[in-house]
C-alpha cells in the first residue's frame, strides 16, 4: 500500500477550488413533489428519497436513481398491488422527461420488465453510469439495465440467474470503452465482479472473491494496455482497492495497491486518515483522476491518545491515481450528532451562504459527473443533488493550503547519491527544505532562505545518510508539506 504524507487540503473562500453553485434538486424538501409516490387510489404515498447516483446524457438531461421509496403502485390482479421504482429523467429546463419515471423497460425483442419493490430481479436504484455512447447503464438490484438516453427503452439486461450466477444486489457498472468491456461488481464481500460486453452478454469473471464490501467501481485502459479496477470499499473504510489485468478475460485481475489513505506527522503522534468512499467515479478518465466522497463515518487513526475530529469524513477529494496523491479536498458535513450518531440537517438553497463560506453540503455522497466547468453531485442522506463551480480567486487564508502550493516527487526515487526535489510556491517567501527521518525527526536541512513565486528545483546529495526511507519537508509559511524518498546504496 502506497501511503503518501499530506496535510489537510482544505478549499474554503479566498482559495482557488470547487463552491456550490446551486442546488439543483432537494428531493428530501423542497422538491419532493417532482418524486412524488402516488398510490392505487391517487392519494400521497410520499416521496422517492435517497438518491442513489446521478447522471447527464449527451442531451444534458439529467438522470436519477432512488434507494427508497416508489413512484406509483400497480395493480397487478384484484389481491396483488405492487410499488413500482421509477427511474426518474429531467430535462435541462428541471421538467421531467416523457417517458419519465420509467417503470416498465420494453426491450427489442418485445419483452418487457416491471420494476417494483420486492421484485426478485430488480426493484430500487444501486447505481447509475454511462456507457461511451451516453447510454444510461442502470443498476437496479441485481440486474443491469442498458437504457437508450434519447427515448428511455430498454436496449440490454443481464442478470445472473441468466447465467447460473448466484443472485446477488450490485453496485453501478463500469465501462471500459477501450476493450468494449463492462464491468459488473456485487455488494457484498466474497463474491464475483464479471466483465460483460457492450450487449450486456455475460464474458467471464473478472474477480472471483471480492476482499470487502463495495461500494462503486470504476475501471480504464491505461496507455500501456493494463486494464485498472478501482473499487470503493464500504462498511470498513479501508481505502480504495486497485486491480489490474494485462489481458481480461485471460490474465486475472490482481489486488495491486490502496489508495486515498494519506498520514500527517505531528510533533507527538502519527494521524493516518482512510478513504471510505461512498461514490467514486472518473475526473478525468486519460488523465487518472478521479473524484470521490467520503462518507461520514469514514475512519482516522492514531498511534497514540484519541483520534481527531475527522477532517476528511463527509468531503470530496479530487485524486491522482498514478501518484496517489491528493489534489483537492472541499465540501463541508451537513449533520449535526444526535445520541452520538449524526443526523442529517434541512437542507435549503441558502445553506451553503451562510455555512463554511459557500462549500458543498455532504454526509454520504452517492454519485458525481464533471460537466464543463463544473461537477454535479448526489448525496443520499441529505437527499439532494448539487453544481459547483470552479473559482479562481487567489488570496491565500492563514493555515489554508493555496491551491497551487506543490511539493513533487523526488526524482530520481530510488536514488544514490543524488536526487532532485521540485516544488511551486504561489507567491514569494521564506521556506525552508528538509529530511526527516521516518518519525519525523529532523536529519538535516537541504535549504531555507527567501525564494520568490513560481517552480523551484533543488539537488540534494548525500553520502552521509545510510540506506533507506526518509521524508522531504517543505516548510512555507504556516504550511508543511511532506513526501517519501528511498535512498538505496
Amino acid at each position: 500500500m502506497t501511503l503518501f504524507l499530506f496535510t489537510a487540503l482544505y478549499l474554503q473562500a479566498g482559495i482557488p477550488g470547487y463552491y456550490f453553485q446551486d442546488l439543483l434538486y432537494d428531493f428530501a424538501g423542497a422538491d419532493s413533489h417532482r418524486v412524488n409516490s402516488l398510490r392505487l387510489d391517487g392519494s400521497d404515498g410520499g416521496n422517492q428519497n435517497r438518491p442513489y447516483g446521478m447522471v447527464v446524457d449527451p442531451e444534458g438531461k439529467q438522470w436519477v436513481g432512488f434507494y427508497a421509496g416508489y413512484s406509483h403502485e400497480y395493480a397487478v390482479s384484484e389481491s396483488k398491488v405492487r410499488q413500482l421504482t421509477g427511474l426518474r429523467c429531467f430535462l435541462p429546463d428541471g421538467s421531467e422527461a416523457a417517458f419519465s419515471p420509467i417503470e416498465f423497460l420494453d426491450f427489442p425483442d418485445s419483452t418487457r420488465d416491471t420494476l417494483y419493490i420486492g421484485s426478485a430481479y430488480n426493484g430500487n436504484a444501486r447505481g447509475l453510469s454511462l456507457d461511451e455512447d451516453g447510454n444510461i447503464l442502470y443498476t437496479a438490484r441485481s440486474t443491469l439495465y442498458k437504457i437508450d438516453y434519447r427515448n428511455g427503452r430498454g436496449l440490454a439486461r443481464w442478470h445472473p440467474g441468466m447465467d447460473d450466477k448466484p443472485v446477488r444486489t450490485f453496485v453501478k457498472a463500469a465501462h471500459d470503452p477501450l476493450r468494449g468491456h463492462i464491468y459488473l461488481a456485487s455488494y457484498p464481500q466474497q463474491e464475483s465482479v464479471y466483465i460483460l460486453n457492450e450487449d450486456l452478454e455475460l464474458l467471464d469473471t473478472a474477480i472471483t472473491r471480492s476482499p470487502t464490501l463495495q461500494n462503486a467501481l470504476i475501471v480504464r485502459t491505461k496507455t500501456n494496455g493494463v486494464t485498472q479496477l478501482l473499487s470503493a470499499t464500504h462498511a470498513n473504510g479501508q481505502g480504495i482497492f486497485v486491480y489490474e489485468s494485462s489481458d481480461p478475460g485471460t490474465e486475472p485481475f490482481v489486488l495491486t495497491d490502496t489508495i486515498g489513505n494519506y498520514f500527517e506527522i505531528t510533533d507527538s503522534n502519527r494521524i493516518d486518515y482512510f478513504a471510505w468512499a461512498s461514490a467514486l467515479d472518473w475526473f478525468d478518465r486519460n488523465a487518472g483522476i478521479i473524484i470521490f466522497g467520503n462518507d461520514h463515518r469514514a475512519l482516522t487513526t492514531v498511534t497514540s491518545g484519541t483520534p481527531p475530529p475527522s477532517p476528511h469524513a463527509a468531503r470530496w477529494f479530487i485524486w491522482d491515481v498514478d501518484r496517489d496523491s491528493m489534489i483537492a479536498m472541499f465540501g463541508a458535513p451537513w449533520y449535526e450528532l444526535s445520541s452520538g450518531m449524526p443526523v442529517p440537517k434541512n437542507v435549503s438553497a441558502s445553506v451553503p451562504q451562510q455555512y463554511l463560506a459557500n462549500q458543498a453540503m455532504v454526509m454520504r455522497p452517492s454519485g458525481a459527473q464533471h460537466i464543463n466547468s463544473g461537477i454535479m453531485i448526489s448525496d443520499m442522506e441529505l437527499g439532494c443533488v448539487q453544481t459547483l463551480k470552479w473559482s479562481q480567486t487567489a488570496v491565500w487564508e492563514n493555515g489554508m493550503i493555496p491551491f497551487n502550493l506543490r511539493l513533487e516527487q523526488n526524482y530520481p526515487n530510488p536514488f544514490n547519491p543524488s536526487t532532485r526535489i521540485a516544488f511551486n510556491l504561489p507567491q514569494p517567501g521564506n521556506v525552508r527544505l528538509s529530511i526527516l527521518n521516518l518519525s519525523g525527526k529532523k536529519v538535516t536541512d537541504i535549504f531555507q532562505g527567501y525564494l520568490g513565486g513560481g517552480d523551484h528545483e533543488i539537488e540534494f546529495h548525500t553520502d552521509a545518510l545510510a540506506s533507506g526511507i526518509y521524508l522531504y519537508n517543505l516548510q512555507y509559511g504556516d504550511i508543511s508539506l511532506s513526501r517519501k524518498m528511498s535512498l538505496l546504496k
